[in-house]
């Protein structure tokens, strides 16, 4: 009797593990952007949702591809496809060196949270970023350098201040740096 009463709760635990494995996928995929393998704005929600009320000093910068719709215009969207998977990896890698944190916001958005850098070196790691993914080398035409860019636009959580309010100026500070030449790094106004 014992041994035909294990069988049936071998199948239960068996089934039990398969449900919990499935959930954790399940999880995972809902908070990783499919293509680029960093986290989807779900992910980044979650991110914030753990970080931003406690976190004294936090930065959160905007990113942009430059003329991402002309380049899907000139090259394709699957050239689209890898240099958003081309970006994403340079992120993720600056992201793992520094102790940031990246996703993508939506479409040719990326967002990068630090939470351990004050301006100076929040700056050098943007300069970086911009860098590494020049040494990418993705042609671009319609960019003045004739090779893939970002935009950002970046500002320190003040005291007080709501996530939408940060976002926004952080955002402001991006279709600044768009506005004046692409390719450029703009640290946003405080509401002071």
């Amino acid at each position: 009797k014992s041994e035909r009463l294990r069988w049936p709760l071998r199948d239960t635990l068996n089934s039990r593990m398969f449900l919990l494995q499935a959930h954790k996928e399940l999880s995972h995929l809902s908070q990783y952007d499919s293509l680029t393998g960093i986290p989807n704005r779900r992910g980044l929600d979650e991110f914030l949702d753990r970080v931003y009320a406690d976190s004294e000093q936090l930065t959160l910068v905007m990113m942009d591809i430059d003329e991402f719709k002309k380049f899907n215009d000139t090259y394709g969207h699957l050239a689209g496809d890898n240099a958003l998977t081309a970006t994403a990896k340079v992120l993720e890698h600056n992201a793992l060196v520094t102790g940031g944190f990246t996703a993508r916001y939506g479409g040719e958005e990326f967002i990068w949270i630090d939470t351990l850098h004050v301006r100076r070196a929040v700056l050098n790691i943007l300069k970086n970023i911009q860098r590494d993914l020049a040494q990418e080398n993705i042609l671009h035409e319609a960019t003045k350098p004739g090779r893939l860019t970002l935009s950002m636009g970046y500002a320190e959580k003040q005291q007080g201040e709501s996530l939408t309010e940060l976002i926004q100026r952080a955002d402001t500070a991006l279709y600044a740096a768009k506005r004046g030449g692409r390719n450029q790094i703009i640290h946003a106004k405080t509401t002071d």
